[in-house]
């Protein structure tokens, strides 16, 4: 079991936007936690993985997910599958 805060992990930044690793593939080998916070007006870069899939859980704002030419709006409280 591993229980973090939302403030655990160390920040860095990646194109533009702010992360925190908060649980790491290595501590698990079967799936990553990071908080990502994307400004108003930003967005996240394009990008594919092909060894895991990604949960977006949606604290406040709304979003645009983009999956193979799909794109599907969502607002906090919400979370995306992808």
């Amino acid at each position: 079991m591993i229980c973090r805060s939302l403030h655990a992990g160390e920040e860095f930044e990646c194109a533009g936007n702010v992360y925190r690793m908060l649980i790491p593939r290595d501590d698990t080998r079967c799936l990553e936690a990071v908080l990502e916070t994307v400004a108003p007006g930003r967005s996240t870069p394009p990008n594919a993985h092909s060894s895991f899939v990604q949960l977006f859980v949606f604290f406040s704002g709304k979003g645009r997910v983009h999956i193979d030419g799909q794109v599907s709006e969502i607002e906090a409280p919400g979370v995306a599958y992808v």
